[in-house]
């Protein structure tokens, strides 16, 4: 994950995924994350991003969602090292209607992903320690936009980063295997009380679940949202929900 940590006092960093300067691009309208101070709030930025040679350009325009998070508009200019664009030597940002870049207005840094370190001792990691948490809560809100995958709230104090097999520290953790659900949604499906049939792709409650209006609304209507454009690889496949689905027809049929 590309980590692009301003040295303003605003003190947000630009988060990308891993992958987003690998090919050379034209790239539609896509969405990444900001983080606030010290890891805190997280932000939205709407931007476009066009890649060629050691250059990657990096266009934040107007827009509602960019207005909505007080977005600074301009252009990232990244110039990287080699044609292969994995260490970047410089980043310049050049403000809307400025005719020159500020220089080094960022400090560039790539983190790795946990699935290229050794991975630990299944008694070295609990649920409350997790080495691998924050980046795998990342790589959601980039493959997702920031937004529940249910219901697309927005708003990050209440989105939780859900596994959908059960989390086992002995083996590497893929994004294919996370959804970005509201707190509550992500409860009831950790629970059992809420499913997603792996063909249709919509939401099933639970008959206990299904006395609260909020959640008839999305019972049977709700499809789960696919990840933004250029994060396909992040998509579940329907194998990823058919365990669970099975559990939550024993459990309908047993009542």
């Amino acid at each position: 994950m590309w980590r692009f940590e301003w040295r303003s006092k605003k003190n947000l960093t630009d988060l990308f995924p891993d992958d987003e300067f690998v090919h050379d691009a034209v790239r539609e309208e896509r969405v990444h994350v900001m983080e606030g101070p010290r890891g805190g709030r997280s932000y939205r930025a709407r931007y476009k991003t066009t890649i060629c040679g050691k250059v990657a350009r990096i266009n934040y325009f107007p827009s509602p969602e960019n207005t909505r998070f007080d977005v600074d508009l301009g252009l990232y200019m990244v110039e990287f090292a080699d044609e292969s664009r994995t260490s970047a030597v410089r980043v310049n940002w050049r403000p809307r209607g400025a005719r020159h870049p500020s220089l080094d207005v960022v400090n560039v840094k790539r983190i790795p992903d946990p699935q290229d370190r050794a991975t630990p001792s299944a008694t070295a990691q609990t649920r409350l320690s997790r080495p691998e948490q924050p980046w795998f809560r990342r790589a959601l809100e980039l493959a997702y936009a920031a937004r529940c995958c249910i219901t697309g709230c927005g708003v990050g104090a209440v989105l939780e980063a859900a596994h959908i097999a059960p989390h086992n520290p002995t083996r590497r953790e893929k994004v294919t295997n996370g959804l970005l659900l509201r707190a509550d949604l992500h409860a009831l499906f950790d629970t059992g009380h809420l499913a997603v049939d792996p063909v249709t792709r919509k939401v099933h409650f639970s008959p206990d679940v299904l006395s609260w209006p909020e959640y008839r609304r999305l019972h049977k209507r709700a499809k789960l949202r696919r990840p933004q454009r250029g994060h396909d690889c992040a998509m579940p496949s329907p194998s990823a929900f058919r365990r669970r689905w099975s559990a939550f027809q024993s459990f309908l049929t047993s009542r």
